[in-house]
């Protein structure tokens, strides 16, 4: 029975850790998000910007895909804000290093307008 308890008592602790890591990541992968967005949409002038890699999978609504749903490949990010569509291209900067990413084309594009920027850096 003290076995058990001790078992018992190593899990939950085990658990629990993991919970508090994953949620925290979950919480800075959303904040930085929002920060992108709002960086984005205001003034467009991104020079570098720390993201999460994991952010670089989203679908057309700009919602983080499950690792199951991921791919290694070349990403583009299509955020709506307000009436903006908000578009990244994203290519890898080497097959070694998946963390690092470098975008070829940056645009912003709304009713009236489009933007481009050439060369902005996302650094994990």
């Amino acid at each position: 029975m003290k076995i058990l308890k001790k078992i018992l008592i190593f899990v939950t602790i085990i658990g629990t850790t993991v919970l508090i890591v994953e949620f925290t990541k979950s919480a800075k992968e959303v904040e930085v998000k929002d920060r992108l967005i709002t960086k984005m949409a205001s003034g467009l002038d991104l020079d570098s910007y720390s993201i999460f890699p994991s952010q670089i999978y989203a679908n057309i609504e700009g919602e983080v895909l499950n690792k199951s749903d991921r791919q290694l490949i070349d990403a583009t990010l299509v955020y709506q804000v307000g009436n903006d569509t908000l578009i990244v291209v994203i290519d890898f900067l080497s097959a070694k290093d998946k963390a690092s990413f470098k975008t070829k084309e940056f645009k912003v594009s709304s009713a009236s307008t489009e933007y481009t920027l050439l060369e902005v850096n996302l650094n994990d």
